[in-house]
């Protein structure tokens, strides 16, 4: 076949419009046809029919790629990924365990109390305070939270979803 009947493999994944590395998974795991040229640079070839045939089965079945959904990004759609699930029943059981957990502590916690409880960084404790999410209050320069919208906060889904979440709060 002559060289315009074959893409590399930044041809294919810029005309599929996926990432290098679905693209490279896609090939490995016989997804899409390709020729392995044992090179490191430019190693995969892939015949331009079998391109257009592997798009069109896309546009016409998009559950084709479903069972990878997730594998190779962050999105907050993977549910495979979460420890808890972030359903509204668990959200309910996180708030009944972190209140009756944190019964003994003040009404108002600082920054330090909520770093010792939850181990995020100072960074984003002082980004949480700074949102409208929490009921803050500032006083000689520290602010307060308090302990209930921390809770309320910390047990919403929208927060059970996080991926950023720290091995404490996990």
């Amino acid at each position: 076949m002559a060289e315009k009947d074959y893409l590399s493999g930044e041809e294919l994944y810029k005309y599929l419009h996926i990432s290098k590395r679905k693209m490279k998974y896609l090939i490995e795991n016989g997804y899409i046809p390709a020729v392995d040229t044992g090179k490191k640079a430019y190693r995969y070839r892939v015949v331009r029919r079998d391109a257009e045939q592997f798009k069109l089965k896309l546009e016409e079945d998009p559950s084709y790629l479903a069972p990878l959904k997730g594998k190779f990004s962050s999105c907050s759609q993977c549910e495979d990924r979460f420890l808890v699930k972030p359903t509204k029943d668990n959200s309910i059981k996180l708030k009944r365990f972190l209140t009756n957990r944190w019964k003994a502590l003040p009404d108002a916690l600082n920054t330090d109390d909520i770093l010792e409880l939850i181990g995020y960084s100072r960074k984003h404790i002082n980004q949480m305070l700074l949102g409208p999410k929490l009921l803050v209050v500032e006083v000689v320069g520290k602010r307060y939270c308090t302990k209930q919208s921390l809770i309320e906060y910390l047990s919403s889904i929208e927060v059970m979803s996080s991926f950023r979440q720290s091995e404490k709060y996990k």
